[in-house]
């Protein structure tokens, strides 16, 4: 995940975001051949400011975060550096931490080799903290429980 925009033009937003309008996108950082993710072409340089302001502001409450955390990144991201995760993961308070390297995939994981694994990290992560939920019948498939998503 990321936590801060890098490079010198992050300290040039400010005031570049009002001589030059947008730039070039980032799309398709996948390593699984043949995967195409549909993404913007070019990104507007007032949104890149207004998420620049909202990461700084992210990261001063980072130390807030108490909650079990599953972390999941690739090392070869050509989008997010592995530096935002590991700053990410010094400055929770989070005692329950649980971080897994994506190793097969770049920056779009959902897409990309580790797919599968990402849900079913995640799927093992929530119920490990809540264990009614999506309790799997003899069949292995989620079982249907009154008063969830899966039942009505």
């Amino acid at each position: 995940p990321a936590n801060k925009v890098h490079g010198a033009a992050a300290h040039a937003l400010p005031v570049l975001r009002h001589l030059v309008r947008t730039v070039s996108g980032i799309t398709s950082d996948i390593a699984k051949e043949g995967v195409a993710e549909v993404g913007y072409d070019r990104v507007p340089l007032h949104a890149a400011h207004s998420m620049r302001n909202f990461y700084r502001m992210a990261d001063g409450e980072l130390p807030q975060v108490t909650q079990p955390m599953l972390l999941l990144h690739s090392p070869q991201d050509h989008v997010v550096p592995p530096v935002d995760s590991a700053r990410i993961l010094s400055r929770v308070s989070s005692t329950d931490v649980t971080e897994i390297l994506l190793e097969q995939s770049y920056h779009v994981a959902t897409l990309d080799h580790d797919a599968d694994r990402i849900f079913e990290e995640s799927y093992a992560f929530i119920a490990r903290l809540a264990p009614s939920v999506g309790k799997r019948s003899d069949t292995g498939q989620v079982g249907q429980q009154e008063g969830t998503a899966t039942g009505g």
